[in-house]
């Protein structure tokens, strides 16, 4: 069976493009979706790949359609979280396990303290869901630098390291961060939580943290999401660490015998 590469996400890992509303992807045909960062990569890596991202999922909603996906053992799975204080509801008036984010359903209130435990929730299930899969994983925020948000639990390095997080020892490791041009910036501004009466509120604070006048607009689309440049810039960012975690090297490939190194040293040559 041939390894699957699949994505998870919101929009930024579907590669929404909503303005213009006409826009159809002159690589893929496919409308209001450009070629996004995960089929750039599959290229790359000669598999196949799955697109589960879907626009405004909250990371609840992403964990459960990891659960819902069919990914065997040699498959591989790069999550984009999406942002922190975005909400998820059960629409039970829906279809059989719809979900949703939409914070105008009747009597929806948006509790950013359960929000951000949801998160929370989420992806260390989703960590232990994989490893115990034996899946080979990745996961990067999409909005928002996790270690920048005032109120969200003090995640440790090691529970970085043992979720496979990108340069999580960094500041400004989002895919946002690459789209703005402050990829491992070492600027820090923090994101206060319980000030966010909205799910998305984070989302236009990130826009608005930076000088706009500095930012490569090229790499945005009107709607502000990555545009079809943005996603060969993110996945071109990410390839190494997609290379090195799904087909690290051999580390005997770097072991030089005493007889080569003998041999290479030999006054003969």
């Amino acid at each position: 069976m041939v390894p699957v590469l699949h994505t998870f996400g919101c929009s930024f890992a579907y590669g929404l493009i909503r303005l213009p509303e006409d826009f159809v992807c002159e690589r893929t045909g496919r409308q209001n979706q450009c070629e996004n960062f995960g089929d750039i990569l599959a290229q790359h890596m000669g598999t196949p790949h799955e697109c589960h991202a879907q626009p405004a999922s909250g990371n609840k909603q992403i964990a459960c359609t990891i659960r819902q996906a069919n990914i065997s053992e040699d498959d591989f799975v790069i999550i984009a979280w999406s942002g922190v204080t975005r909400a998820f509801v059960w629409d039970t008036d829906g279809e059989p396990g719809y979900r949703t984010t939409n914070d105008d359903l009747p009597g929806f209130q948006n509790d950013w303290q359960q929000c951000i435990y949801e998160t929370e929730v989420s992806i260390r299930s989703t960590a232990d869901y994989l490893r115990n899969k034996g899946v080979k994983f990745l996961m990067i925020s999409a909005l928002q630098d996790f270690k920048q948000y005032d109120l969200i639990p003090e995640f440790t390095d090691s529970d970085y390291q043992s979720w496979n997080w990108v340069e999580y020892q960094m500041y400004n490791n989002s895919l946002m961060d690459v789209m703005l041009g402050t990829w491992l910036s070492p600027r820090c501004v923090k994101y206060n939580a319980a000030n966010n009466t909205s799910g998305m509120t984070e989302y236009s604070f990130l826009l608005s943290k930076f000088n706009q006048g500095e930012v490569d607009r090229t790499l945005i689309a009107d709607c502000d999401h990555p545009s079809q440049k943005g996603h060969d810039v993110i996945a071109q960012k990410l390839l190494p660490y997609v290379m090195n975690t799904f087909f690290p090297p051999d580390p005997e490939d770097d072991i030089i015998t005493d007889t080569e190194d003998d041999a290479d040293n030999s006054p003969d040559q």
